[in-house]
């Protein structure tokens, strides 16, 4: 004779006992049997789907952990190395980009005739174009041309009004 034994495992998360089930079922057991007064634990095995949260969080925490460390390591590199920031390999083509970031920021503290229009500085050398995460300089005698520009905005095919914007184009034609 073989005696077979099924072991059954649940996984779930210890809750306490609704006060339902406390009621119906350990209290009344508790009556009809005082000898085990005390034998059931204030605690319940919640063992319904629980793992759903993690691979939610799991699905959207991980790749936005793996861009938080990207962008961390991108900092530190570029703290390690400035040159490898976009900003001064931009600047490259102008020169020499400490010598060239010196002077911009020498020419913007200290010249009186820097003018600033909305997110555009101009200096007596310098055209600069902030935007939130980066900026554009360009050397005011690399301006090929400029124009401006009118847009025409419509609500429904009716006139909303226009916007304003100028294009300043290089000698490289950016």
């Amino acid at each position: 004779m073989a005696l077979v034994v099924s072991l059954i495992t649940y996984a779930g998360g210890l809750v306490p006992v609704p006060d339902d089930v406390q009621r119906k079922f350990v209290d009344v057991v508790e009556q009809e049997q005082p000898d085990i007064k005390g034998v059931f634990l204030p605690v319940l095995l919640d063992a319904t789907g629980y793992r759903t949260p993690g691979y939610w969080t799991l699905g959207i925490g991980g790749p936005l952990a793996f861009l938080a460390l990207w962008n961390i390591l991108k900092v530190l590199r570029r703290r390690s190395d400035p040159m490898t920031h976009p900003i001064m390999r931009s600047l490259a083509r102008f020169g020499q980009p400490r010598d060239i970031a010196a002077s911009i920021d020498n020419e913007v503290k200290t010249s009186p005739d820097t003018v600033t229009i909305g997110p555009v500085v101009i200096t007596t050398n310098w055209l600069i174009s902030k935007t939130r995460f980066s900026a554009t300089f360009l050397p005011l005698d690399h301006v090929a041309w400029l124009y401006q520009k009118v847009t025409q905005r419509r609500v429904n095919l009716i006139p909303a009004g226009k916007m304003y914007t100028v294009v300043i184009v290089d000698r490289e034609g950016k």
